[in-house]
């Protein structure tokens, strides 16, 4: 019975010591587990067991729970529950960070600062890395056939991907870089877009004055509402939702902010419903829009709001609630579009049986 006590013994020792382990912070995964880079800000690491069974992420045993890692290719995995894994502390060439290391007899491994070409990771010598578009990781490493040196350093060509068109259909403007100092050339306008990769862009003038003719068509909701629109413009009707709502959408070809129209209908059996007054502080509050003052529209006095060069709001009262009517559009794009909304609320014509709600 000694040799089955002594066992038991030691399992129990041995089952201590994981609990210890996985109780405090460590800078080194267990036996059975390696680091690996997780999209969890808050834990950025974790360890990830090793076992062939568990490597799907899917039924991860006791003592286990299932995360996410930042690889794209194979983003699932099992990781030790309640043990934390920090980035140790160590000294690493210019511009490289210490990270936990796989052989627990190193204290650490150096890793490049950043996840671009020139300062991410680098592949192994052999292999070369190949742009992975939205995906996690910006690059994965294939092997490097026909190239005369897989560097480390190398930095892949981005290409614009083709846009498909249909038929006879046109074809977008070509979009050019910008001059160093921000100046667009000969030929072409400078616009700003939301894009962070490419804030300014340059369209050729042709194409900008192109989008500027504007003709407008009809709209109706049988015995509701009428107005008339852009032609050309995208309408996606959704009035017979339970927020009832009409987007209108402009298709610039270009990135960033579109341009926009919208009406959505409040009613006070609503259960998000907030009175005129309150919705008008929140806009201003939360949206930074400021109160312009009153327009007409269909015969009812409206209250207009604004982010000068941005977005307009209209509220306009009906029985029991109000219509919101908003315009939105890049600040380059503005004043070019804007007759857009003027027109929509001049053409306005609402129908209803009981006479309409007026704000003080």
């Amino acid at each position: 019975m000694r040799p089955k006590t002594s066992l038991l013994a030691a399992l129990g020792l041995a089952a201590c010591a994981w609990g210890e382990l996985r109780a405090g912070n460590v800078t080194h995964c267990p036996q059975g587990a390696r680091p690996a880079r997780t999209v969890n800000p808050i834990q950025p690491w974790a360890c990830i067991l090793s076992d062939e069974r568990y490597q799907d992420g899917i039924d991860c045993p006791a003592g286990s729970r299932s995360i996410t890692t930042s690889n794209a290719q194979d983003p699932f995995k099992c990781a030790v529950d309640g043990l934390t894994l920090t980035p140790p502390r160590g000294i690493c060439p210019p511009g490289e960070q210490p990270i936990p290391s796989t052989d627990p007899g190193r204290a650490f491994d150096c890793e490049r600062v950043g996840k671009g070409f020139s300062s991410g990771p680098r592949c192994p010598r052999g292999t070369r890395p190949l742009p992975t578009p939205g995906a996690l990781q910006a690059f994965k490493c294939v092997a490097g056939e026909g190239t005369r040196d897989a560097s480390p350093m190398l930095q892949p060509r981005f290409d614009q991907p083709k846009i498909k068109t249909g038929g006879d259909a046109a074809k977008p403007p070509p979009r050019k870089k910008t001059a160093p100092r921000g100046e667009c050339p000969e030929g072409t306008t400078k616009i700003l877009t939301e894009n962070p990769f490419e804030p300014v862009q340059c369209l050729s003038s042709d194409s900008t004055k192109r989008l500027k003719r504007l003709r407008y068509r009809s709209f109706k909701v049988q015995g509701q509402l009428s107005f008339q629109y852009p032609d050309g413009w995208h309408l996606t009707d959704a009035w017979k939702d339970e927020q009832p709502s009409i987007y209108i959408m402009l298709d610039t070809e270009r990135d960033g902010k579109p341009v926009s129209l919208s009406i959505n209908r409040h009613m006070r059996k609503d259960a998000d419903f907030a009175d005129l007054e309150t919705r008008i502080w929140r806009e201003q509050d939360w949206h930074g829009f400021k109160r312009v003052g009153k327009t007409e529209v269909s015969g009812r006095s409206a209250t207009l709001l604004s982010v000068k060069g941005e977005s307009d709001l209209v509220f306009v009262p009906i029985v029991n609630g109000y219509l919101a009517i908003a315009f939105s559009s890049p600040t380059d794009l503005y004043e070019v579009y804007s007759p857009a909304f003027r027109r929509l609320l001049d053409t306005l014509n609402l129908v209803e049986n009981d006479e309409p709600v007026t704000t003080p």
